[in-house]
C-alpha cells in the first residue's frame, strides 16, 4: 500500500484562482522530492487539492470546479509560453526536475542545477556538440532500429536493432551515456531454448526504467511470442513473463508496439502497453491485439482484440488522463488501403474506431511486397506513425502514401485536437504545402513521429532521396512538423545511400528495415536509421543526438529552509496493519485522521482526539483496516483555528 499525506483544516473556504495560481508549485515542492515522485502530484490534479503557504505554514484546500479549470489551463500553458520556464527546464535535464526545480525558485531557495536522480551536471549537456556516429558494429548487418531517450537523463540514449547474431546471442542493445559520443553494444538474455526473431521496439518510463519488446520463438521458429526486457541501466536486464499465453493463440504473431503511460493526470501511470498484429493460420486473415501490464512485465492482461482487420505497422501511445491511442493501416485490396486510430478512454475495456486517410500502397515488385526504386527495388510499406502530446492529447501523425501522378513515396501530415473524431488539413511533408508535379522525383518514406512533451513541438523523421535527382540514393532526415505545411528539413546521414545495395545478409535481397525512429525529450533529440557502410555496403545503425545549446540561467536567492512543512512518506510502501502519524499543531484542537482514496473519498476514519498545542509532534497510533492494495490518502484534519505545521507517516 502506498500512502500520501494530505493536510486539510476542516470547513475553509476554497481560494480563488488568484490565491491558487502563484502557489501550485508548492506542492510539488513538498511532496515531490521522494523517489516515488508521481503519487502526490497525481492526486492533486484529480483531486482538485492546493497547497498555499502562509506564515510558514502549509494549508491545503479543496478547488470548486471553476478554479480546477483555471489550474488545468495554467500548467497546460506555463510550461511551453513563458520563456523563463522553458530555460529553467533546460538547465532542469527532465521534467520531474523542472517541477521540482520552479517550486525553489517560486520560494526564493537556492537552486542546485546538478542532473535530477544522480544524473550528470547539466552544463555537460549542454555543451555538448551534436553527435552522429555508427552506434552498431561495423561488421554486422543490422536493421530496424528503435531509439529512446532515458526520462532522468536525457544525456543516455538507448538504441535496439535487428541484428544477425540475434537468433544466438539475443537482441543488441546499443547503448550511450554520453549524448551519442560513444556507443557500447549489450545483448539482452534468452531463455534456453528460445531465440529472438526481432522487431525491437524500446520505450522508457519517467522513472528511467527502460523497456525493450522484441519477437521470440522456439529454436525452430515455433510457438512465437512477444517478449519485454526490463532494465534500469542499459546493461543489465530481466526478461518479463511472455505477453501471449503459451499456445493460447493459433497462426503467428507480428510487428509488436511498445508504450509506457507518463503522464501524472492518468489514472494507469506506469502501465505498459504491447500492440501487435496477429495473423491466423492460414496467414491471409488475423486482427489487432492489445495487452498491457501493471506489475513491470511480471504479468499481462489477456489479449483483446482491438480490430478484426489484419492491421499493419501497429503504434500504440497514451494521451493526457491514460486515453490509449493505437494506429494501424488496413490494406482494401492489392493496390489500396485504409489508415485509422483506435481510442479507448476506459483503459482497453473498450475502443472507438476513427477514420484517418485511404492511401495507395507502393508498386509490388520484390516477391509481392509493396517496393520502391523500381522493379529491383527494395521492400518498403507507405504504413503512418504518431504521437501524441500528454499534456492535451493532441496527436500529431504522418501517413505515407503513393502519389500516383508523380509516381512517388509521398508523407503527409496532420493533427487532431480530439483524438482523432477531427483531423486538421492533411499537408505534404517537405513540400511548404504544395502538392508535387507530375515531374517530381523525391521519395519521402518510413516515418517516425516524436514530440517534445514540455515544447509541443513536433518532428517528423524518415527516408529521403530529394537530395538526388536521379531518385536512387537516400538519406534519413529531420523535419520540425508546421501546422501550415512548411518544414525545414535537416539532412541526418553520414552520406546518401543507395538502398540498393545495403546488404541484408549473405545472399538476401537488399533490405533497409521496415521503420526509422527518433525520440525528442528537451533538451535533447535523437533519432537512429539503417545506413549501407560505403565500403562492405553492409546495413549499420548510425545514431544522432542533438542537443539544444541555448544558454539558460536559473536564479539563485535566499538559503532553504531548515525543515520542510510536508515530509516525504517513509517507508514507502507501508508493511503492518498500522501505522504512526506524527502531527504538530499550534494550538489545542480536535482533529481526526482519515483515510481516503486516491479522489480524497473516506475509505475510514483510524483515529480521533485532541492535538494539545506543544513545539514537538504528537505520534498518534492508527489502525488501518482491511483494503485492497492501491495509492491511499491520509488526511489530518483539524478545526478552523489551527494550523498543522507537518505531518509525517512512520
Amino acid at each position: 500500500m502506498t500512502m500520501v499525506i494530505q493536510s486539510t483544516p476542516s470547513r475553509r473556504r476554497a481560494p480563488d484562482a488568484a490565491t491558487i495560481l502563484p502557489n501550485l508549485c508548492l506542492l510539488y515542492l513538498h511532496t515531490g522530492s521522494s523517489p516515488d515522485l508521481q503519487h502526490f502530484h497525481r492526486i492533486w490534479l484529480v483531486g482538485s487539492l492546493v497547497v498555499t503557504l502562509t506564515a510558514g505554514h502549509v494549508r491545503a484546500s479543496v478547488l470548486d470546479d471553476s478554479t480546477q479549470v483555471l489550474v488545468d489551463r495554467w500548467v497546460d500553458s506555463v510550461l511551453r509560453a513563458s520563456p523563463s520556464a522553458l530555460a529553467l527546464y533546460r538547465s532542469a535535464n527532465s521534467y520531474p526536475r523542472f517541477l521540482e526545480l520552479r517550486a525553489l525558485s517560486a520560494l526564493g531557495i537556492t537552486i542546485d542545477t546538478t542532473g535530477f536522480g544522480g544524473g550528470i551536471p547539466v552544463q555537460d549537456i549542454m555543451d555538448t556538440v551534436s553527435a552522429k556516429s555508427v552506434a552498431s558494429d561495423a561488421e554486422n548487418y543490422q536493421n530496424d532500429p528503435s531509439l529512446v531517450i532515458n526520462r532522468r537523463n536525457p544525456a543516455i540514449v538507448a538504441i535496439g536493432a535487428n541484428d544477425h547474431r540475434m537468433s544466438s546471442y539475443g537482441m543488441p542493445c546499443y547503448y550511450s551515456v554520453d549524448t551519442g559520443h560513444t556507443w557500447r553494444t549489450t545483448f539482452l538474455p534468452t531463455q534456453f531454448g528460445t531465440q529472438a526473431l526481432g522487431d525491437p521496439i524500446l520505450a522508457y518510463h519517467i522513472d528511467g526504467t527502460l523497456y525493450y519488446a522484441y519477437m521470440r520463438a522456439e529454436v525452430g521458429l515455433q510457438h512465437d511470442n512477444i517478449m519485454v526486457a526490463i532494465s534500469t541501466d542499459g546493461f543489465t536486464w530481466r526478461n518479463g513473463t511472455p505477453v501471449i499465453p503459451v499456445d493460447s493463440l493459433s497462426g503467428y504473431e507480428d510487428k509488436e508496439f511498445i508504450c509506457v503511460d507518463r503522464s501524472v493526470y492518468s489514472s494507469h501511470a506506469g502501465r505498459v502497453y504491447v500492440v501487435w498484429t496477429h495473423y491466423d493460420t492460414s496467414g491471409v486473415t488475423g486482427s489487432v491485439k492489445i495487452s498491457y501490464s501493471d506489475d513491470t512485465c511480471r504479468t499481462w492482461s489477456l489479449p483483446k482484440t482491438i480490430s478484426p482487420d489484419v492491421g499493419h505497422f501497429c503504434e500504440v501511445k497514451t494521451g493526457k488522463y491514460g486515453e490509449v491511442v493505437v494506429g494501424y493501416s488496413v490494406e482494401k485490396d492489392s493496390l489500396t488501403g485504409t489508415h485509422w486510430i483506435a481510442v479507448s478512454k476506459d483503459g482497453c475495456s473498450t475502443f472507438t474506431k476513427r477514420f484517418v486517410s485511404n492511401y495507395t500502397i507502393y508498386p509490388a515488385n520484390i516477391n509481392g511486397y509493396p517496393a520502391l526504386k523500381g522493379e529491383r527495388g527494395f521492400r518498403c510499406y507507405p504504413y503512418m506513425s504518431f504521437d501524441v502530446n500528454i499534456f492535451n492529447s493532441q496527436i500529431h501523425l504522418v501517413y505515407g502514401d503513393w502519389f500516383v501522378g508523380g509516381k512517388v513515396a509521398m508523407l503527409y501530415y496532420l493533427t487532431s485536437g480530439n483524438l482523432g473524431a477531427n483531423w486538421s488539413f492533411p499537408y505534404a511533408v517537405g513540400y511548404s504545402g504544395k502538392l508535387p508535379s507530375d515531374t517530381t522525383l523525391a521519395d519521402r518514406f518510413c516515418p517516425w513521429v516524436s514530440v517534445s512533451q514540455l515544447t509541443g513541438e513536433a518532428y517528423a523523421t524518415y527516408y529521403s532521396s530529394e537530395g538526388d535527382t536521379a531518385n536512387r540514393r537516400a538519406a534519413a532526415y529531420r523535419v520540425e512538423l508546421d501546422h501550415d505545411g512548411s518544414s525545414h528539413a535537416r539532412e541526418l546521414s553520414v552520406q546518401d545511400f543507395d538502398p540498393l545495395e545495403v546488404k541484408n545478409g549473405p545472399g538476401k535481397q537488399p533490405f533497409i528495415g521496415d521503420y526509422i525512429t527518433s525520440d525528442a525529450y528537451e533538451p535533447v533529440y535523437a533519432s537512429a536509421w539503417t545506413e549501407g557502410h560505403p565500403d562492405s555496403k553492409i546495413g549499420n545503425i548510425v545514431g544522432f543526438v542533438g542537443v539544444n545549446r541555448t544558454t539558460s540561467a536559473v536564479p539563485a536567492t535566499a538559503d532553504a529552509p531548515k525543515n520542510d512543512m510536508i515530509r516525504s512518506i517513509s517507508p514507502n510502501p507501508v508493511h503492518g496493519n498500522s501505522i504512526t502519524v506524527r502531527v504538530s499543531s499550534d494550538h489545542d484542537t480536535p482533529a481526526s485522521v482519515e483515510l481516503c482514496d486516491e479522489l480524497g473519498k473516506r475509505v475510514a476514519v483510524i483515529w480521533e482526539g485532541r492535538l494539545p498545542a506543544q513545539t514537538k509532534a504528537s505520534s498518534l497510533m492508527c489502525t488501518l483496516p482491511t483494503v485492497s492494495a492501491g495509492a491511499y490518502i491520509v488526511r489530518v484534519t483539524t478545526d478552523t483555528a489551527s494550523d498543522c505545521q507537518w505531518v509525517h507517516i512512520e
